[in-house]
């Protein structure tokens, strides 16, 4: 056994400083570049590299080796067609990160390594964090993300709830979405409800590794409820008042927000609707809610397509059934004043703030519309016949959102302006030319508030 050690002892040996001394004296062909032909531009999550190639038509190769954030050894290959890589793998930002960068010959010998050094920015899913909001919100929470440019990741959120699986405390998912430049509010209604919740948002990176996560305790919930029709009082100077045909202010919020009475009421010429006009459009409706209240939307109805008009011969009839799609609004503003202890009228002299608004493109394809499918709409045919059809078809509907952050004790007043209506597409059959007059019908209009216990 002694003899045997004694005698390997000397072969190890030597090869151990045949090793060492390769590794001193073979590093590589001279590339002649060197570090200043290097420049690197931080970026989220890693760095953008520009380098050139030696002017040797032999060298068809490059890389560039670095440890990433957890310290695993990353190559990038580049070749003479290009003259930048994109360098990743960090989360937070990072200072003089060291690099070697080596060129390849067409026999794969390797030149000498270069020693660069590069700077990142914090990534997508680190940098997220630094632009978010969690507020207070309807029925839920509400989420405010400002990410810079070149974000990318993943962003989960959660609520703290129970588990209807288990009946424990759990975090229940909401929702994922992938991080992008620019910034975004999405409001979020959690189907357990609570006074206060515990929210908890995570990320992770392209590679599916969890980055962060922060939990954001005492989240105020406000619940909300559609205001009484009571607490309503409606000045429309542009509505059209028309008691025999049933046309008016007061049927906003007469609680029929399909326009399912047509089934009981067959009289067409009952109209059961709000009409304002001629040029309706930019003149405001005010509404006063007798007090100061938390104000959460508004909503703004058409009727489902369940009946027809009178003769055509009635001017209040052509106009309603012949182009009704254009005399909906597409442009929606609310404004909020508070009780100032001044008279409900004086509404010039009331100090306004903008809450809200919706928006859709005048020409946008008819079956994008959030008006889609509602009263006589020739085009398309739809029609239902049936009381048991119309309770199973969805309201159709557009909302203006208010956020529940900043009210200071809410609003008295609104005053909402319909700025434009939809427009004639081509293709669009009419009567009349479209919209020519600026008319604006709506059939239903609801206010909701911070629910009073």
């Amino acid at each position: 056994m002694h003899i045997k050690t004694l005698l390997y002892t000397p072969m190890i040996l030597l090869a151990s400083l045949a090793v060492s001394c390769s590794e001193d004296t073979v590093e590589g062909f001279d590339s002649t570049m060197k570090a200043e032909n290097f420049s690197f531009r931080p970026v989220a999550g890693g760095a953008i590299m520009h380098y050139t190639f030696p002017k040797d038509e032999n060298v068809v190769g490059m890389t560039l080796s670095y440890e990433d954030y957890s310290g695993k050894q990353c190559l990038i290959s580049a070749s003479p067609l290009t003259d930048s890589l994109k360098i990743v793998g960090f989360n937070e930002a990072k200072e003089n990160v060291p690099a070697q960068v080596r060129y390849q010959k067409r026999d794969g010998e390797d030149s000498a390594p270069i020693d660069v050094m590069f700077s990142t920015h914090d990534s997508g899913p680190v940098a997220f964090f630094k632009g978010l909001k969690v507020e207070s919100g309807w029925n839920g929470f509400t989420v405010k993300t400002n990410n810079p440019a070149e974000s990318s990741g993943i962003a989960h959120i959660f609520y703290l709830g129970i588990n209807p699986y288990t009946n424990k405390e759990d975090t229940l998912l909401l929702t994922s979405f992938n991080i992008e430049e620019g910034s975004d509010t999405m409001t979020f209604k959690t189907k357990q409800k609570r006074d206060v919740n515990t929210i908890v948002v995570r990320t992770e990176d392209f590679r599916g590794y969890m980055v962060k996560q922060e939990v954001f305790d005492n989240v105020a919930s406000y619940n909300t409820a559609k205001l009484p029709a009571d607490d309503l009082s409606i000045e429309w100077s542009s509505s059209v008042e028309e008691p025999n045909h049933m046309i008016g202010k007061e049927w906003l919020t007469d609680g029929d927000n399909k326009g399912l009475d047509h089934f009981t009421d067959k009289d067409p010429n009952h109209i059961r609707m709000a009409w304002a006009g001629p040029e309706a459009t930019g003149k405001p409706m005010y509404v006063d809610m007798k007090k100061n209240r938390l104000t959460a939307e508004v909503k703004f109805y058409e009727p489902l397509p369940i009946y027809t008009y009178g003769t055509a011969d009635d001017y209040y009839e052509k106009m309603l059934e012949f182009d009704f799609p254009q005399k909906t609004p597409c442009d929606i503003t609310v404004y909020g004043a508070k009780d100032d202890n001044g008279v409900a009228g004086d509404w010039d002299n009331k100090q306004w703030q903008k809450l809200g608004s919706f928006k859709q493109d005048p020409m946008v394809d008819p079956k994008l519309r959030w008006s889609y499918k509602c009263l006589n709409d020739f085009n398309y045919n739809f029609y239902i016949s049936t009381m048991e059809e119309a309770l199973k078809t969805d309201s159709i509907c557009c909302s203006v959102g208010i956020p529940a952050e900043g009210q200071d004790g809410g609003y008295r007043y609104l005053k909402i302006v319909f700025n434009d209506t939809f427009g004639l597409v081509d293709g669009e059959w009419t009567y009349t030319g479209g919209n020519v007059s600026k008319y604006i019908f709506l059939s239903e209009m609801e206010v909701y508030t911070k629910k009073e216990e």
